[in-house]
């Protein structure tokens, strides 16, 4: 984490890593904004989508079920929650998200 920016700030350079490819860079940011935040749905959703590109979909659905509680409604997390399951197996857990 780099102390010296905003949250904000880290949250936007964590993205840009993301869409880079710069997935650790990007981890290491969203973990330290998520320190402080621990259930602020944008980093979460974005943890949930860096793990699931990274091929850790345990992880992944850790991160979408977490974004899914602190936005219920949230269409994009429900559906990549779902999707997420439905790849490890858990297909009763996955319709339930549906």
């Amino acid at each position: 984490m780099n102390a010296s920016l905003a949250p904000a700030q880290q949250m936007q350079l964590a993205v840009h890593y993301h869409s880079q490819g710069l997935l650790d860079a990007a981890r290491s940011l969203y973990e330290g904004v998520l320190e402080q935040f621990p259930t602020e749905f944008a980093v979460l959703y974005h943890l949930g989508l860096l793990e699931s590109q990274a091929g850790h979909p345990e992880r992944a659905a850790g991160y979408f079920g977490r974004a899914v509680q602190s936005s219920p409604q949230n269409a994009d997390a429900l559906n990549n929650l779902a999707f997420t399951l439905q790849q490890l197996g858990r297909d009763t857990e996955a319709l339930a998200h549906v």
